[in-house]
């Protein structure tokens, strides 16, 4: 369905579509609360007519809510990966989905399921992050290039002043 979704601390509503317009009936899903509160949300293609997904972000954890209404669920994709803050995820153009959270940068790619940490290469720079102030963090999808940027705040930092760039064609990273 070409649902409405929104997020809240350990909830979301799902708004369903009727003609043009949307029910005033919502439907809350719980979803997982205990993971923590939700830290944001993207929602993704799944292959081979899988249909969408929305993706839960949680500051430690992934889940998903899967399947066609009445009949959605709830699935944990990864723990010890979540999201910093609500601005800091990406959907990349070839459908993989980029985010940042747990002190690293992350790729969650629908077609295979796999959640992969993309950082390694910039340990360094990452511990510099302050990440106290990470949730404050931004990011965007150049038109132009296709790239993902992201901008965090480093050391004492109280506002984003460290861009990071992720080409995902090259899955590679320029600062």
């Amino acid at each position: 369905c070409k649902c409405k979704f929104f997020t809240g601390p350990s909830f979301a509503q799902i708004q369903i579509p009727f003609g043009k317009h949307y029910f005033g009936l919502h439907h809350w899903l719980d979803v997982y609360p205990e993971t923590g509160p939700i830290t944001g949300a993207v929602s993704v293609r799944l292959p081979e007519g899988g249909g969408a997904a929305l993706l839960i972000f949680k500051e430690r954890a992934i889940h998903a809510i899967v399947g066609e209404y009445p009949k959605w669920k709830s699935i944990t994709i990864r723990l010890n990966a979540g999201l910093s803050g609500p601005n800091l995820v990406q959907s990349a153009p070839d459908g993989s989905v980029v985010f940042f959270g747990n002190g690293t940068f992350w790729r969650y790619t629908p077609s295979d399921g796999n959640v992969l940490d993309i950082g390694q290469g910039l340990r360094k720079r990452l511990r510099r992050i302050n990440t106290v102030k990470a949730r404050i963090g931004v990011s965007w999808v150049e038109s132009d290039t296709k790239e993902v940027y992201f901008v965090l705040p480093i050391d004492d930092s109280e506002v984003p002043n460290q861009t990071f760039v992720f080409d995902y064609r090259n899955a590679g990273w320029r600062l």
